[in-house]
């Protein structure tokens, strides 16, 4: 398959098997005929080295503490087949005292040059632990790797990601005699370069089909979708990655860092400070039980959260704590807030906005756009926008850069192409005051209220998430109003800066 073809393979291919919305994990399939044992490979003992914190949270959870895993799979069809709900279900069953919270935001039929718009709403402020990840497209023009880059620039979330597997016009001889695509050598370049677990499924699929007698058409219900049989290899394949073993380095420690808040009574001066005279030691941890108790902490990231402590009474009131960083309200850092996924463009399942960019600090509230006097083509066309406390905030076209008047945020041309392919694949029309809504919210809180915690379930608070990637200092202010009880704080380091 050339370049320029897989480029648009994804959609292609999506709108000719299209029967209804693609953008979560497909339902289970039905269990497929038996498949022969994946052939063994000299390398499998190496296979999990770079998704150690995943796999070390997950096999070291207990009953005594269970400990919280965020997957997040992404890309396009092929991603949201059902194998990787299977890996979930795999993933639970192997280690039943974790707490598996997985999810899959794919978008069937969106190539890289789309995905690295919509993953500002799915995928970087997730921030999962762990990011499954897979898409045609973007290796020449820059797409692909700049959604590599921003996941280890914005999060400390591990990847996993593949090789494209065989498609129907393959054929297997000619696959063995030319060896790796330029397309897979693409992706294990930037697999070793941003430090992700590589699953060469295009070398493993080509040797399972060889050593069995096996031709591609046999995995595949289409072009390039993955028939149950598929599905089962897909899922064996990427499965044996998951592995935890403790004899390889790990260094992640400096990427999700915890600071210990009782570290200062029993060290001396350390990281964090305590300040005021109702500080206790209790259930190991610290409990602020004054007005005006303050713990400071200078820490480097872009994400801190509270270790939250359990006490063992029970019924104790539990208190509130002012949030200051860089001496300011979380609320006051413009990378705090967010935009949910926009809705549905008409009659298709993509999101109908590709990208809003936030500008300054804007208003958490409901926005909805209408659109009118839509062209013969769909091509161009005017729209207004209303927020639900903003009100009315201007009209534009899709033909050119569109800036809110409050300037809460802009869309770039480029971004309304769901709209214009929609009526392309649907052969359809954009209907008149046709309406696209989305909302804004934020990752912070500037008042920190303990949570009862259950002290078998590991669990942390979120102060805030978006800041800018640099040196801040923290403080908790007690407000007097109950206990605050905290084992320390946690605080996320991306590793490009």
């Amino acid at each position: 398959m050339n370049n320029s073809f897989r480029t648009f393979a994804g959609l292609a291919l999506a709108l000719a098997v299209f029967t209804g919305p693609l953008s979560a994990a497909e339902p289970a399939a039905p269990a497929a005929e038996a498949l022969p044992p994946l052939l063994p490979d000299p390398n499998e003992p190496f296979y999990g080295a770079r998704i150690q914190r995943t796999m070390t949270l997950l096999a070291t959870s207990s009953p005594q503490l269970r400990r919280k895993v965020k997957i997040l799979a992404y890309g396009q069809s092929i991603v949201a087949q059902a194998w990787s709900g299977k890996l979930a279900e795999l993933l639970q069953e192997k280690y039943p005292d974790a707490i598996v919270e997985f999810s899959n935001r794919a978008i069937g039929g969106f190539g890289a040059a789309s995905l690295v718009r919509t993953a500002w709403y799915d995928l970087y402020q997730e921030y999962p632990d762990l990011v499954i990840f897979h898409v045609y497209g973007g290796e020449w023009s820059g797409e692909l790797e700049r959604i590599f880059y921003n996941l280890r620039k914005y999060t400390t979330a591990e990847i996993l990601t593949y090789t494209h597997h065989l498609d129907r016009q393959e054929k297997l001889e000619r696959v063995e005699r030319s060896g790796a695509t330029a397309s897979a050598k693409i992706t294990e370049y930037l697999a070793q370069k941003y430090n992700c677990e590589l699953v060469d499924v295009r070398r493993d699929w080509t040797a399972y089909l060889r050593h069995y007698g096996m031709e591609p058409v046999e995995l595949l219900r289409d072009s390039v979708h993955l028939n149950d049989k598929g599905i089962e290899l897909m899922t064996r394949l990427v499965w044996r990655h998951f592995k935890y073993t403790t004899l390889f380095n790990s260094d992640w420690s400096r990427l999700v860092r915890d600071y210990e808040a009782r570290r200062l009574v029993e060290e001396g001066a350390d990281e964090i400070q305590l300040s005021g005279d109702g500080w206790e030691v209790r259930d190991g941890g610290m409990v602020s039980t004054r007005k005006g108790d303050r713990l400071t902490l200078k820490f480097r990231g872009n994400r801190v959260d509270v270790i939250d402590l359990a006490l063992k009474d029970r019924e104790a009131k539990l208190g509130s704590a002012r949030v200051l960083i860089d001496g300011r309200a979380p609320s006051e850092f413009p990378g705090v807030y967010y935009v949910e996924r926009p809705s549905t463009a008409h009659k298709l399942w993509w999101p109908a906005l590709r990208r809003v960019t936030l500008h300054g600090k804007p208003v958490m509230e409901s926005w909805e756009m209408t659109i009118r006097e839509v062209n013969a083509d769909s091509s161009n066309f005017k729209f207004s926008v209303t927020g639900s406390v903003t009100g009315p905030d201007g009209e534009g076209t899709a033909a050119e850069k569109f800036v809110s008047n409050s300037g809460q945020f802009s869309i770039l041309p480029w971004d309304f192409s769901a709209v214009q392919d929609a009526a392309r694949v649907s052969k359809e029309q954009c209907p008149e005051n046709f309406k696209v809504t989305w909302k804004i919210g934020r990752r912070c809180c500037d008042l920190w209220q303990p949570v009862a915690a259950d002290p078998h379930i590991e669990s942390t608070t979120l102060l805030a998430q978006g800041i800018d990637n640099t040196e801040h200092p923290l403080e908790l202010i007690a407000e007097g109003d109950g206990l605050l009880p905290l084992k320390g704080i946690r605080v996320y380091t991306p590793p490009l800066p």
